[in-house]
């Protein structure tokens, strides 16, 4: 079974179970170094994504950073709580409108409502 192959069966796994979204975990810093030694033992790029299943944009990313990146908590802009308020004070408005009250786009807003049903 393919690396593509494997993406696609967790996927559908993920849409039965009702996961909004996939949680990607990064390969581990032992995993990685195993990789890059694959390299200096004479293999490229591709032969050694192949090898491993993994793509050879991340082989290459990791020659020159092996290291993870740090991952950061996004802010949020919309406040639930002000949210609430807003659909109370004005159920009829428009998802456009509500942007640009809360100074968002009004994809943020149908993002928001939805997770709050």
């Amino acid at each position: 079974m393919s690396y593509y192959e494997i993406k696609k069966s967790i996927k559908s796994i993920a849409k039965r179970l009702n996961f909004d979204d996939i949680i990607y975990m990064s390969y581990s810093i032992d995993f990685r170094r195993k990789v890059i030694f694959t390299i200096k033992e004479g293999l490229s790029i591709r032969e050694t994504a192949k090898r491993f299943w993994i793509r050879s944009a991340s082989v290459s990313r990791w020659i020159n950073q092996i290291e993870p990146k740090a991952s950061t908590t996004r802010h949020r802009k919309i406040d639930k709580s002000e949210l609430i308020k807003d659909v109370e004070q004005y159920p009829d408005a428009y998802q456009k409108e509500r942007a640009e009250r809360f100074g968002v786009c009004q994809k943020a807003i149908w993002q928001a409502l939805k997770k709050w049903d």
